[in-house]
């Protein structure tokens, strides 16, 4: 036998570049601890390991390009929102493809939004993605009691614009999300218009949406009180969602730039009207234990 490959040799001759190559590679894999358990747990002998080179090699920079991800809006693998695997078939080293965890969270929160009115770059968020500060504490205390208690479950917050009161809210309804419970986070001027357009042309739907609304367990309404405001909106659409929501106790949040006494005043839309624009504002005050405010801060939220 070695005669043969003495032989052998003067015809091909080795490489000492190829065997440098290959030695170097073998070193890596041995010294990248998620690459050599990989290795490990498949019990390949070192034979198998020189014999598939090149897709050991390719399965480490997957990994590597995994461990320090990007994101999804900014996966530039060749597979995007995939992680490689590797796997024994019948003796046979094989590389296979299935979705990262991100990814699946990711699918996990969509399948939970009713409304998803935010940047589809705050779906990876959730509470504990947040900063420790004190802001954020204190925005975090109100939505803990909200959850807890059994008649007090809603949250008004106040913020100016960029104060970030959408962002921190985003992260709390996507950890809910990822429970597997239904959100809706919507905007109020959109969204009512959309109710109210449906009240009027599609009726079927818009009580089926309306229904859907009132008995979802998370309803966030985003820059509430910017909706177009007539007695035919706060009496047929908002006061009977809130009504419903608040006879069951569900959890609901509102971010604003109105105080709820501007509310009640940007309700009171025609004379004699300001008796159901204080009932809104009242069913309101009744269910949340005090209102929140999100001041704008220098540090990352």
């Amino acid at each position: 036998m070695k005669d043969f490959k003495e032989e052998i040799d003067k015809i091909v001759p080795v490489s000492h570049l190829a065997e440098e190559e290959t030695i170097r590679m073998m070193e890596s894999f041995a010294t990248d601890e998620p690459v050599a358990k990989k290795l490990r747990e498949l019990k390949l002998s070192r034979a198998q390991v020189r014999a598939n080179l090149g897709l050991i090699a390719a399965y480490q920079e997957d990994v590597d390009y995994c461990s320090r991800c990007p994101g999804l809006s900014a996966c530039q693998k060749d597979t995007p929102f995939h992680q490689s695997d590797l796997i024994l078939n019948e003796g046979r080293l094989e590389r296979t493809y299935g979705p990262c965890p991100l990814y699946l969270r990711r699918e996990t929160v969509l399948s939970s939004y009713v409304y998803r009115d935010f940047p589809d770059e705050w779906l990876s968020l959730v509470p504990t993605s947040l900063s420790n500060s004190s802001r954020v504490k204190a925005v975090y205390r109100l939505f803990a009691e909200a959850v807890r208690s059994k008649s007090r479950p809603w949250v008004y917050l106040m913020g100016e614009v960029g104060s970030g009161r959408s962002y921190l809210t985003a992260a709390f309804a996507n950890g809910y999300a990822l429970r597997g419970e239904r959100v809706a986070f919507m905007n109020a001027n959109v969204r009512f218009d959309e109710l109210k357009g449906d009240a009027v042309k599609r009726r079927p739907l818009f009580e089926e949406k309306l229904k859907g609304l009132e008995s979802i367990p998370l309803l966030v309404i985003d820059d509430f009180g910017s909706e177009f405001k007539s007695d035919y909106v706060r009496d047929q659409i908002v006061m009977p969602l809130l009504s419903e929501r608040g006879k069951r106790n569900l959890l609901t949040v509102f971010l604003s730039d109105y105080s709820l006494a501007e509310i009640k005043e940007l309700y009171s839309t025609s004379r004699g009207s300001s008796i159901m624009a204080n009932r809104l504002v009242g069913l309101i005050e009744s269910k949340i234990a005090e209102v929140g405010r999100v001041e704008k801060g220098v540090e990352n939220l």
